[in-house]
């Protein structure tokens, strides 16, 4: 997907590096908001999916076969 998203630009150099999220709050709370909504998804658990639902806007789930 990332390869997609930078293929249009003609001459440019992307710098992509992984990151530690221990060392990152904000990748932390990323990290907990994907984890929270794989759990619902995945897991059938909506325990901490539920701490951050008032908080999403607008929820779409694709099929896995689309992509």
């Amino acid at each position: 997907m990332i390869r997609e998203g930078v293929v249009h630009l003609p001459q440019e150099v992307v710098l992509i590096r992984q990151e530690d999220s221990r060392n990152s709050k904000g990748l932390q709370a990323v990290d907990f908001v994907a984890w929270a909504i794989y759990q619902k998804y995945e897991a059938d658990d909506e325990r901490f999916y539920a701490i951050i639902q008032d908080k999403i806007i607008v929820e779409e789930t694709i099929q896995h076969h689309l992509w």
